[in-house]
């Protein structure tokens, strides 16, 4: 199991073109077939989820006079930061704190903003998958009613039971992995 969650750490490591780019849909193959367990993140990969919420992040900034802030800022400020990290961040480059409240505002904000805008990314090959009996898991460092609003949206939540959904908010996407591999395995999904 250690080496297993070892692999899980090191894929945070890889840059984030390349797992988009691994996570383009693709036709459902043997040696994907071959795998006993699929572990899938959410946003990013099973939806598209990271531009929308940083046009979300923009959006309520510039709503609170910080007009200059672009998406790349909050990706570069933002992105795979603990909420205080990314404060941190904000204030070093504008001098100035983020508004109060600025992240649990984005959160409650997201669920409205993913029912009317966001678009699945692989639920073809989730669907695939399913119907071929593969096991699968979600593991995300996004808030669970977020996840689960995602998986509605991206029309495969019928593949997913609750305890096949792990989420870890506020650590990012290598402990999310880490946390789901490590339950998946746990619950007897895969092996070590």
């Amino acid at each position: 199991m250690l080496a297993s969650l070892a692999a899980a750490a090191a894929l945070a490591l890889v840059p984030v073109d390349a797992l988009r780019a691994a996570a383009r849909p693709r036709a459902v193959t043997a040696r994907m077939m071959a795998k006993e367990l699929v572990i899938w993140d959410c946003d990013g990969v099973l939806v598209d989820s990271e531009a929308l919420l940083k046009t979300a992040e923009v959006e309520a900034l510039h709503a609170a006079g910080f007009t200059e802030v672009t998406v790349d800022d909050c990706n570069r400020m933002f992105s795979g930061f603990a909420p205080e990290a990314g404060a941190a961040n904000f204030e070093a480059d504008f001098g100035k704190t983020l508004p109060e409240n600025f992240f649990r505002d984005q959160i409650a904000g997201s669920l409205s903003l993913f029912r009317n805008r966001l678009e699945q990314l692989n639920a073809k090959t989730v669907l695939a998958l399913h119907a071929a009996g593969r096991r699968q898991v979600v593991a995300s460092g996004s808030p669970r009613d977020r996840v689960m609003v995602c998986l509605e949206k991206a029309g495969i939540d019928q593949c997913f039971t609750p305890e096949q959904v792990f989420t870890w908010f506020g650590f990012g996407l290598g402990l999310g992995l880490g946390l789901g591999l490590g339950l998946g395995l746990e619950l007897g999904l895969g092996s070590g």
